[in-house]
């Protein structure tokens, strides 16, 4: 790639470096070229999101909110809502991180992935019988797209609150459904 007169680089070499540096686990390198790229209002959105990811791996769980509170800001995604999910539950707001999650679900209610993590946030937050509904709202999904192996994620979920509200009837219901999708 061709470079221009100076410090600066071609945009195109210096789009995507922060991602390719976390990629290839510079986690360290990839935020600062992350931090460099904000500077320079180069692809805010994705220098954001990567800058949040590494500041989560480096337990910067402060500057990993303000990074995925920047790119939500930007551009509301289902991955940048669930970033910002986890990093508020690390920075000890529970309130907060229950709330963006609820409208990571919301903003992509068919996404089995959110609502298997959407569970596992709940159980973080002490909510027992709202991940057990979580959970079986996964379940649910799985078993209508006759995914199998996140049926059965949502089962051990289950499985593992099974004395919380109505966690016991949810994983009986799965289980049903389970061995109808394992007999064709």
């Amino acid at each position: 790639h061709e470079r221009l007169v100076g410090s600066e680089m071609c945009i195109r070499d210096r789009a995507g470096t922060a991602a390719k540096l976390l990629a290839q686990g510079k986690i360290q390198k990839a935020l600062a070229a992350a931090r460099d790229a904000i500077q320079q209002n180069d692809s805010l959105y994705q220098n954001y999101s990567v800058g949040a990811k590494a500041a989560t791996m480096l337990q910067q769980h402060d500057l990993s909110t303000e990074y995925y509170l920047e790119a939500v800001a930007i551009r509301q995604t289902t991955e940048s809502l669930t970033g910002l999910s986890f990093s508020y539950l690390k920075s000890g707001r529970a309130d907060l991180a229950r709330a963006s999650m609820s409208k990571a679900v919301l903003s992509s209610p068919e996404d089995l992935d959110t609502r298997l993590q959407y569970g596992l946030l709940l159980e973080a937050v002490k909510a027992p019988e709202d991940a057990s509904k979580a959970y079986y709202q996964a379940g649910e999904l799985a078993y209508r797209d006759g995914d199998l192996e996140s049926l059965y994620k949502a089962l051990v979920s289950l499985r593992r609150l099974r004395r919380f509200g109505d966690a016991d009837q949810f994983y009986n219901a799965l289980i049903k459904k389970s061995k109808s999708l394992t007999k064709n």
